[in-house]
């Protein structure tokens, strides 16, 4: 299975939305989808971009496993690095400028993801006559 930034951005915001006062967030991936926006995507792609976010350090999870054979997590919270890409990509006109700029540098690691939303958000604020450097 291919890693689906589109996902990755819109598990973040979910976590981000939908997380509890301490961050916490219980996702079936079976019966959740739709009221976390994610109804597009299919359980097993959720299930494996959730495990792809733990493996990165993005949030803090703990895997389980539910009676209809779907994935359950009890995301933990988001972490610091989770925080930082999600304010990076959060602005739609920033998320289109950043995956047209990946797709023709030809690469879309999270490292050059952030790097190019970073800045896209510059050149906006600039363009709106705030002293960015």
């Amino acid at each position: 299975m291919k890693r689906d930034m589109d996902l990755v951005r819109a598990l973040l915001l979910a976590v981000e939305e939908k997380g509890d006062e301490d961050g916490r967030l219980y996702i079936n991936v079976g019966s959740d989808r739709e009221k976390l926006g994610l109804a597009d995507y299919s359980p097993f792609a959720i299930s494996y971009h959730i495990g792809l976010l733990g493996q990165a350090g993005f949030i803090e999870v703990s895997p389980l496993l539910s009676a209809e054979g779907y994935g359950e997590f009890d995301i933990e919270r988001m972490t610091w690095d989770g925080h930082e890409f999600l304010d990076n990509v959060r602005d739609a006109k920033i998320w289109r400028l950043t995956k047209e700029g990946a797709k023709k540098a030809g690469s879309a690691s999270v490292g050059l993801l952030a790097e190019l939303a970073k800045g896209y958000a510059k050149q906006m604020a600039q363009q709106m006559g705030l002293p960015i450097p």
